[in-house]
């Protein structure tokens, strides 16, 4: 039996297939960003305001795609590693900044440095874009927008209800969920890095970057140190869905 099944309920999709059964879920504004489209205002939000915002996270996007372009596996295990021995983020940032576009040994980073300027330039306001990207990662409250992924199951009969509660109780459910939470975890840890390199080689171009003063020093005193703590934040999460759990011996005693 092969089939293709789309569950009204969870928003996921069910591919069955000989062998085996895989499941698809809907990817948040974070993911989308991470993988490229740039999309994150609805068709709907048309004022003017909301499209320059939607332009600038787009350019955001080509930003943090060229930042991860460059990194190698190497840097990135190094950086995660450094973290997790609670070596200071925003200096790691800053070597990996140094390394990355102002070497002055590696012909590239100079076009690298002079791509990104470009981008930067290009954006009415990066402190705005920064800001909207960062409060959708922030854990301890909901981000702009979050209210639109709030499911209306009104509609939907106490049989599909019964189905999707029977789902997320079974060790499929469990599965599913912890997968999700593995996944977002470490797309969203990549995103927040990519982020904390990005403004840290923003500061360093200077006014190649476009940067007025207030704004670097916006960047510089509120926006990296938020993001560093997000970092740390990422990592725990990562780490949790990552390592394996043992049940506790019982004791004898």
């Amino acid at each position: 039996m092969t089939g293709l099944l789309a569950d009204p309920v969870t928003g996921m999709i069910c591919f069955i297939k000989k062998g085996g059964i895989s499941y698809v879920r809907q990817c948040d504004r974070t993911e989308e960003l991470f993988l490229g489209s740039g999309q994150w205002l609805e068709q709907e939000e048309n004022d003017l305001q909301d499209l320059s915002l939607k332009d600038d996270i787009r350019t955001l996007s080509e930003c943090l795609q060229l930042v991860d372009g460059k990194l190698t596996e190497d840097i990135t295990a190094q950086f995660e590693c450094q973290i997790s021995l609670k070596e200071d983020v925003k200096n790691l940032a800053e070597q990996i900044v140094d390394e990355m576009f102002f070497n002055t040994s590696l012909i590239d980073n100079s076009t690298a440095a002079d791509s990104l300027a470009y981008l930067l330039q290009n954006m009415d306001d990066i402190q705005l874009a920064l800001k909207t990207v960062l409060q959708s990662l922030d854990i301890q409250q909901r981000g702009a927008g979050e209210q639109d992924f709030v499911m209306d199951t009104s509609d939907i009969n106490a049989n599909q209800k019964l189905s999707c509660e029977r789902l997320f109780i079974s060790s499929t459910g469990v599965e599913i969920l912890s997968k999700s939470l593995q996944q977002i975890s470490a797309i969203r840890l990549i995103v927040v890095r990519d982020l904390l390199i990005l403004m840290v080689a923003a500061l360093r171009l200077e006014n190649k970057s476009g940067l007025t003063q207030a704004s670097a020093s916006e960047i510089d005193d509120e926006l990296i140190p938020n993001t560093c703590v997000l970092i740390k934040a990422y990592m725990t999460l990562k780490w949790t869905t990552e390592t394996m759990a043992t049940s506790a011996q019982t004791s004898s005693m």
